[in-house]
């Protein structure tokens, strides 16, 4: 999947690829994000990002945009295997 993900890189910028656990590669638009939503709702209510509580995988890499932003991250430990 790692493989996968960096030939995507290198040639379809236009999108963005994450491991978000083992065996599970999201492609999205390059154009979204969960920052980007985070940022969203964080202007909508009024609230500001450092006062946001966010969680999120200890592995997942869709989630790190949005773990940087907020103010408090709670994570939890990704599963090694799919059930």
């Amino acid at each position: 999947m790692a493989e996968l993900r960096q030939e995507l890189a290198d040639n379809v910028p236009e999108v963005t690829a994450s491991l978000s656990f083992p065996g599970n590669l999201e492609v999205v638009s390059s154009s979204v994000s969960k920052a980007h939503a985070l940022k969203m709702v964080s202007d909508s209510v009024q609230i500001a990002l450092k006062d946001m509580v966010v969680f999120g995988g200890d592995g997942g890499e869709n989630d790190l945009s949005m773990l940087k932003m907020a103010g408090l991250v709670s994570l939890w430990q990704m599963p090694t295997r799919r059930c």
